[in-house]
């Protein structure tokens, strides 16, 4: 859910037990279920009770009954409940959860700068763990997070307060309709006019061989979000920090460059090869339509979202084909960026891990509760539960050799894929084969390869305090440029004089400091 930031702030949804919390910080434990023979490793005594705040509700399947987290929990002897929180107004109510005193035992959350920045904030502010504290009590974990992954994290107060789930699986991408190329007789484009040309194709000719022109689009944005198609060629990430040639940091919404992606995304717009309607787009809604409708032929995503509209879009174009595309560069752009990804590090063969999400923990838990949390994200780094599920259910095991029993629609809706693990991933690359068509493996690969990993994930404290209003504003006037309300000039001037406003300068200066401190 590719997921790294963009202007709403949207991220991959997460899925555990849609059971909503009735307490939170917790002061006490129950009696646990009998753990399962062969399980000798188990804990004794009560299972502490442990709340787990998820930003994000899973729709695809039913986690009242989920076979993955009864197992977690015999497995690490605790009992956990599950408070999901949608993504709108979730920043309002964890504020108002960590104010009042009822916030979760445990947060899990995206990784958007702007949630990273808040989260870290509530650790400077005493209401988290020091997750430095934390690690020597959690010896599997701490051998993946080494000090310099540590150093990527750490808050500008020095402290670490989160810890990010790794993620071994691909990354967001911007993906083309290759059956259209073909249908259309054009080649992959390698320039940027070959590039234009083909998402005027897309919204003028007849692509999907339906009979008629002009009833598809060339590419689609998500309000003035997901704009990536536009962005790419000119080698910008949509929201996030990027480093100039003399090795400084600049916000990438500021620069000359996206100015320029701004203006191309408003010619594709007036031109109707993007969806004049996209202001209108809400989550899930919209862009998607258009994709599994099979309307548009170029599109940003992530690969396990891309497989499943290429699935839906299958089932009435047999022959559809998606893959990668690397966009290529505007004139005078070195190199264009299709996706900025959370690459934190590479793996035994040099692929890259990046993560999909990240915990913290609440400063106000007890002993008892701490125990039961250490345990389980301790558990987590090493048990292959985590990456395919209950032994008996969804695989079988003969000496080193996996063999699943289920496809990964069905590992997915028993949480067994990536969402709960908090250490190493490594071993997930080897399932692919098992889990994934052929084609939506090598588009995994392809998004891993081609993501740029972004510069840093430390915050500072004027980015905590303004960076949701900063993004707020730019979601806000590019809106009004790409859609023609207001005129490129005018509109990036009032964009420029409310970064200032907004102390967009503070927050650059705070970031360079703490970035050349970190250098040294």
């Amino acid at each position: 859910m590719s997921k790294y930031f963009n202007l709403f702030g949207k991220v991959a949804t997460v899925g555990l037990t849609v059971a909503m919390m009735t307490s939170c910080s917790s002061s006490g434990g129950t009696t646990a279920s009998p753990a399962p023979s062969g399980s000798s490793s188990t804990p004794a005594g009560p299972a502490p009770t442990i709340n787990i705040g998820f930003k994000g509700v899973f729709t695809e399947g039913d986690r009242t009954k989920n076979p993955v987290l009864d197992e977690w929990m015999k497995k690490t002897n605790t009992v956990i409940k599950v408070q999901e929180m949608p993504d709108d107004g979730y920043v309002q109510k964890i504020t108002l959860q960590f104010n009042s005193g009822t916030a979760p035992d445990v947060v899990h959350s995206s990784t958007d700068t702007t949630t990273i920045g808040m989260i870290n904030n509530f650790g400077a502010n005493g209401l988290l763990k020091k997750m430095s504290d934390l690690l020597p009590k959690m010896p599997n974990v701490q051998k993946f997070y080494d000090k310099e992954m540590q150093s990527k994290f750490v808050n500008a107060d020095g402290s670490l307060y989160i810890l990010p789930t790794p993620r071994d699986v691909g990354y967001g991408a911007v993906f083309i309709r290759q059956d259209w190329l073909d249908n259309l007789g054009l080649k992959t484009p390698k320039t940027f006019d070959e590039y234009k040309e083909v998402l005027k194709q897309f919204a003028t000719k007849d692509p999907d061989k339906n009979g008629k022109d002009g009833d598809t689009y060339g590419a689609v944005f998500d309000k003035s979000g997901s704009l990536e198609p536009a962005l790419a060629p000119f080698g910008v990430p949509t929201a996030d920090w990027m480093k100039t040639a003399d090795n400084k940091l600049v916000w990438s919404q500021i620069t000359p460059e996206y100015k320029k992606a701004i203006g191309f995304a408003r010619e594709l717009v007036t031109a109707k090869i993007v969806d004049p309607e996209f202001v209108t787009y809400q989550p899930n809604n919209g862009k998607s339509q258009l994709i599994r409708n099979s309307k548009v032929g170029v599109y940003q995503g992530v690969s396990s979202g891309a497989a499943a509209d290429l699935a839906i879009i299958q089932e009435k174009a047999p022959n559809a084909k998606v893959v990668v595309l690397e966009v290529p560069p505007a004139p005078g752009i070195a190199k264009s960026v299709s996706a900025y990804g959370n690459i934190i590090k590479k793996n035994k063969d040099g692929l890259p891990v990046g993560f999909s999400s990240i915990w913290a923990v609440n400063s106000k838990v007890n002993a008892e509760v701490l125990d039961g949390i250490t345990r389980i994200f301790d558990f987590t780094t090493k048990d292959q539960l985590m990456t395919v599920g209950v032994e008996g259910k969804d695989y079988t095991k003969s000496g080193n050799e996996y063999k699943l029993s289920k496809d990964l629609k069905g590992l997915r809706q028993d949480g067994a894929w990536d969402v709960y693990t908090i250490g190493n991933m490594e071993g997930q690359r080897e399932f692919w084969k098992d889990l994934w068509p052929a084609e939506t493996a090598a588009n995994m690969a392809n998004t891993g390869l081609s993501t740029q990993p972004r510069v840093i994930y430390f915050s500072t404290p004027t980015t905590d305090a303004q960076l949701t209003q900063i993004t707020a504003k730019a979601t806000e006037l590019f809106t009004q440029i790409i859609s023609g309300k207001v005129e490129l000039e005018a509109g990036w001037a009032e964009w420029e004089k409310q970064f200032k406003l907004l102390k967009g300068d503070v927050m650059t200066q705070e970031i360079n400091e703490r970035y050349a401190k970190n250098a040294k």
